[in-house]
């Protein structure tokens, strides 16, 4: 039992309203520094031990990206707990070079959606993957997206992100034929008493490591592992591409910030390059 990290957790979720992947992340981080230096108050951490335990955890093979967000968490944790100076201030975060997403071009994407079965988990699954390459939403939004969120006629779903922010999105009618396939023909015979939009057999709400499994089942022609940010990311650079600002897909996304948004502009650079030496070379 750690009573500081219990009540750190109950901050994170009652009054910052992070996101249980969030929650999770900080959970992790501080508890695997308690059991670094068990029975020592955090106040009691010199600086040079704060550099001893990020250099272990290097030595362990935590990469730049997991250094950044340990130290991230760390920082927050000392913050809850009013303890100056923060000895992880006087800790640069390592740099790393961000690795571009995975990006499917839309008849690529088309063809990999066509794989799913005429069958009704197959009916199912095309309408989450179909909804998610047609909005944009994180898979933690759209399962727990409910019936009272979705408006059909419209083709528009309200979705609850990152901070408890509410905003909503929008889907092709393609996407709309795949959802009322899935709502009239299968939906209504697994569970019709569910609030949630997407739902198992046994009429329980659809989990993301279960989205997770199935957008892996897909095959891509170059061998690409997918994930379901892939559908996020071809969204994105689809609307960017198409001459969407960028203002407009930060909101369509949900970023709080448009530096998170900008990285959209590095594939399509990229892209352009590909292009281009097709043209010329």
């Amino acid at each position: 039992m750690n009573p500081a990290l219990d009540a750190f957790v109950h901050h994170l979720r009652h009054h910052r309203m992070c996101a249980p992947h969030t929650i999770d992340n900080y959970q992790r981080d501080i508890h695997r520094f308690c059991q670094f230096y068990p029975n020592r108050p955090p106040d009691t951490i010199t600086l040079a031990e704060a550099k001893h335990y990020i250099h272990a955890c290097h030595a362990a093979g935590l990469g730049s990206r997991s250094l950044r967000r340990h130290l991230a968490s760390l920082r927050a944790f000392w913050l809850f707990l009013a303890i100056t100076p923060c000895v992880w201030d006087g800790i640069p975060s390592p740099k790393f070079q961000s690795a571009l997403p995975t990006v499917l071009a839309p008849h690529t994407m088309h063809a990999l959606l066509d794989q799913f079965p005429d069958s009704p988990l197959g009916i199912r699954n095309r309408a989450v993957c179909e909804l998610l390459y047609a909005s944009g939403i994180r898979v933690s939004e759209l399962v727990q997206a409910k019936l009272t969120d979705l408006n059909l006629d419209e083709r528009g779903l309200r979705v609850l992100g990152k901070g408890s922010k509410q905003r909503l999105v929008f889907f092709d009618d393609r996407s709309h034929h795949h959802l009322v396939q899935y709502m009239h023909r299968v939906r209504t015979q697994w569970g019709a008493h569910s609030p949630h939009v997407f739902i198992t057999k046994q009429g329980r709400p659809l989990q993301v490591r279960s989205v997770q499994r199935v957008v892996q089942t897909l095959a891509t022609p170059s061998g690409h592992r997918l994930t379901p940010h892939t559908f996020r990311h071809s969204f994105a650079t689809r609307l960017l591409n198409n001459g969407a600002d960028l203002r407009m897909i930060q909101h369509l996304l949900g970023h709080e910030n448009l530096t998170t948004t900008e990285i959209y502009t590095h594939v399509s650079t990229t892209e352009l390059k590909k292009l281009y030496h097709t043209a010329f070379f």
